[in-house]
C-alpha cells in the first residue's frame, strides 16, 4: 500500500515538472518564491523585506497564518522592473567604460541589484561635465504579481493524484489553483501567463524538499 502512494506521489511531481518545463519554454515568464512562513512569524529576513501583495494586508496574511498554519508568498514577474541603468545611450556607455565601470555588471538584470549599483559609486572619478546622470531608480514598475498560497493537506493530494495518473493537466492546474492559493492578486489569475507562472510554483508545496527510503 505504502509503495503504492509513493508511486502515486511521484507521478503528481512529475506532472508538476512539466508543466514548470512548459511555463519555461514560454521564455519571458520570471518566477519566484519566497521561503516557508510560520504562523509565530517570518521564517527568513528576505520575507520582511519583500511588499506584500497589494490586494492583501497585513493583517490579513496574519489571519491565514493562522487558519492554514504555514503559507508561501509566490511571486510572478510577467515584465521586470526597469531602472535608469537598464536604458543608457551608447556614449554614455562610452564615458562609464572610460571611467573603470562596468558595464555587463552595471546592465546585468540577472545580478543583484546591490550588486549592480555598487558601480555607481566610480562616477565621481568622472567630470562632472559629462557625467552620465544616474541614480539606478525605478523607472518602470514593470509587470508583477504576488499571492499567497498554503501547503497542501492529506485532501489535496487524494484530489490530486487521480488527476496525475489521467494526466488531465488542465483539471489539475485549476484544482490546484483553486485550492491552494488563498490570496493575493486574484484578478491576475484570468491571465494566462500569470496563472502558468502560478501552477509552475505550486509544485515546490506538492512536492517535499527531500525524502528517503531505507531498509528497516
Amino acid at each position: 500500500m505504502k509503495e503504492n502512494f509513493f508511486f502515486k506521489l511521484a507521478m503528481v511531481v512529475t506532472m508538476l515538472l512539466m508543466i514548470g518545463s512548459v511555463a519555461s519554454a514560454t521564455g519571458f515568464i520570471d518566477v519566484a518564491h519566497v521561503e516557508l512562513m510560520t504562523p509565530h512569524g517570518v521564517g527568513m529576513a528576505s520575507v520582511a523585506l519583500m511588499a506584500l501583495p497589494s490586494s492583501i494586508s497585513e493583517s490579513a496574511l496574519n489571519d491565514l497564518k493562522i487558519k492554514y498554519g504555514k503559507v508561501k508568498i509566490l511571486t510572478v514577474t510577467v515584465e521586470p522592473e526597469t531602472r535608469d541603468i537598464d536604458k543608457i545611450s551608447k556614449a554614455d556607455l562610452e564615458i562609464l567604460s572610460g571611467a573603470g565601470v562596468n558595464v555587463f555588471i552595471l546592465q546585468n538584470r540577472q545580478l543583484p541589484i546591490e550588486e549592480r549599483l555598487e558601480e555607481l559609486k566610480k562616477l565621481d572619478s568622472i567630470s562632472e561635465d559629462i557625467r552620465p546622470n544616474l541614480t539606478g531608480e525605478i523607472i518602470d514598475e514593470g509587470e508583477r504579481y504576488q499571492f499567497i498560497a498554503r501547503r497542501p493537506d492529506r485532501g489535496h493530494v487524494k484530489m490530486l493524484l487521480p488527476l496525475a495518473e489521467r494526466k488531465e493537466i488542465d483539471q489539475f492546474a485549476d484544482k490546484a489553483v483553486t485550492n491552494l492559493i488563498v490570496g493575493g492578486d486574484m484578478d491576475a489569475l484570468n491571465d494566462g501567463l500569470v496563472f502558468m507562472g502560478v501552477v509552475t510554483q505550486l509544485k515546490s508545496l506538492v512536492q517535499p524538499a527531500s525524502s528517503s527510503l531505507e531498509n528497516a
